[in-house]
């Protein structure tokens, strides 16, 4: 995928509010660490790019569930119903 693909899918599906030069300069970073590798005009991850996504999208995943599952279900089912008690 192109730089300019890129950034545009990114911002036609809200992931950012960035303005492309601040997203193009982010994509200069993380090429020089290595983590993405721009050849014959294509964008894609390096191993280690790889192997850092995985590891935070490990860690991020329950949150990114736990999200879905309270915008999709009842929240009330999940939560506890308190018992009905009588004063005397």
């Amino acid at each position: 995928m192109r730089k300019c693909d890129f950034i545009a899918l990114a911002r036609a599906a809200g992931l950012i509010e960035k303005s492309e030069r601040a997203m193009y300069k982010n994509l200069e970073l993380l090429q020089k660490s290595k983590h993405i590798e721009y050849r014959n005009n294509l964008l894609s991850l390096t191993k280690k790019g790889k192997s850092s996504y995985n590891r935070t999208s490990k860690k991020v995943t329950p949150y990114i569930n736990l999200a879905v599952s309270l915008n999709t279900k009842d929240v009330n089912k999940f939560a506890k119903r308190n018992q009905l008690r009588f004063k005397n």
